[in-house]
């Protein structure tokens, strides 16, 4: 398989990094893709429960759109 690691330039207290590993399977491949953010200090922390609503909902929507650009002839 295959791995791609980008890490964001963000102005969170922070570090946020996006990992996309790719795996071949018989069907074609199998993808998954990680957003993590370690926080930096009590600021990060305070940041991370704050903005962890919000993640979650745009990482599901990501993750929507991709699958559906995966499937050709389906729109997102």
């Amino acid at each position: 398989g295959h791995r791609l690691v980008l890490q964001a330039v963000v102005r969170a207290p922070g570090r946020v990094r996006l990992r996309t590993d790719v795996r071949p399977t018989l069907a074609g491949c199998d993808v998954e893709q990680v957003v993590t953010f370690t926080p930096s200090g009590l600021l990060g922390r305070a940041y991370l429960l704050a903005d962890l609503p919000a993640r979650e909902a745009l990482l599901t929507l990501v993750h929507r759109r991709l699958l559906a650009d995966l499937r050709p002839g389906e729109a997102p």
